[in-house]
C-alpha cells in the first residue's frame, strides 16, 4: 500500500512541475530531465522556494526506491510527509501556474529571456571563478 501512496504522491510532482514548465515553454522529455528543469526554470529563479525542488527530488529517490529496489520498506511517517509535500507543491503549482498563464504572450517571452539570461550569467561567473583557481 505504501509503495502505492509513493508512487502517486511523485506523480503528482511530476504532472504540476511539468504544467508550471510548459506555461513557461518548457518541455523535458525525462524525468531526471523535468527535475533539472524545474531546479533550473522555477528553483533558481526563485519563483518557487527551493524547499519545493527538495520535495520533488525527494519524491523521485522513494519512488525509484519503492518501484525498482527489492525490500525497501517506508515508514508511515515518511509516506505521510511525501504527501502532505505534495499537497503543499500542489497548491503551489496552482498559484503558480494562475499567476503565469495570466501574463501576456510578451511577457512570457520575457521571463523566458530573462531565465535564460540568468543562466548563462550564472554559468559565466561559474567559469571566470574556476579560471582564478
Amino acid at each position: 500500500m505504501a509503495d502505492d501512496d509513493v508512487n502517486r504522491a511523485y506523480y503528482s510532482f511530476f504532472h504540476a512541475a511539468k504544467a508550471m514548465l510548459n506555461v513557461l515553454g518548457f518541455n523535458a522529455k525525462t524525468h531526471s530531465g523535468l527535475i533539472s528543469e524545474f531546479g533550473l526554470r522555477i528553483i533558481k529563479p526563485n519563483l518557487l522556494d527551493k524547499k519545493f525542488g527538495e520535495y520533488f527530488r525527494r519524491a523521485f529517490e522513494m519512488r525509484e526506491s519503492s518501484d525498482y529496489e527489492i525490500g525497501i520498506i517506508f515508514g508511515e511517517d515518511e509516506v505521510q510527509t511525501l504527501i502532505k509535500n505534495a499537497e503543499d507543491f500542489l497548491k503551489k503549482a496552482r498559484v503558480h501556474r494562475e499567476k503565469t498563464s495570466n501574463l501576456s504572450n510578451h511577457q512570457n517571452f520575457k521571463l523566458f529571456l530573462l531565465s535564460r539570461w540568468w543562466s548563462c550569467f550564472l554559468q559565466f561567473l561559474l567559469r571566470r571563478f574556476l579560471q582564478l583557481l
